[in-house]
């Protein structure tokens, strides 16, 4: 019998949701911040009428260091862009959500009543010109960690 490696793969992947349940049913031993590795992203467009006409989800993979360089934000803006027969639309706004609590600081997260202004601190405003680096952070929050592009309808001239 011949040892087939993308069966092997594809064996490590099927099970790859059992080590995550069971990182979710102890976390007492992964409170670690550590590398996300991937990040969602979403694209989020807004008409004239100030209405979200649209939006776009995908991941992006981080390269070492959970880095994202501008010349990929640059092209990931472009490559989302689109146009109307009387307008198009403008990257307005570049944002990253991204939970980097310290682990001794969970529980007082959990807590709080405030959530809102409890997480005001993990959304900051970005800049496409500028490469990214997005800190690390416990795994519970890799999945909502987010990059929002925001484009705005502007009119032809």
């Amino acid at each position: 019998m011949h040892k087939n490696e993308d069966s092997d793969d594809d064996l490590d992947q099927d099970f790859s949701w059992v080590l995550e349940q069971d990182r979710l049913h102890n976390p007492q031993n992964n409170f670690s911040r550590e590398p996300i590795g991937r990040i969602q992203v979403k694209y989020i467009f807004i008409n004239k009428n100030k209405y979200i006409d649209k939006v776009l989800c995908e991941t992006a993979e981080l390269s070492l260091g959970n880095v994202i360089s501008n010349e990929q934000l640059i092209r990931m803006a472009e490559s989302k862009k689109y146009k109307t027969p009387t307008s198009r639309y403008k990257l307005k706004d570049l944002l990253l959500f991204n939970v980097d609590l310290e682990p001794e600081h969970i529980q007082a997260y959990a807590k709080n009543d405030d959530f809102i202004a409890f997480s005001k601190p993990f959304m900051k405003v970005l800049s496409v010109v500028d490469k990214i680096i997005i800190p690390d952070s416990v795994f519970i929050f890799h999945d909502i960690n987010s990059l929002y592009f925001i484009f705005e309808e502007v009119f032809k001239i």
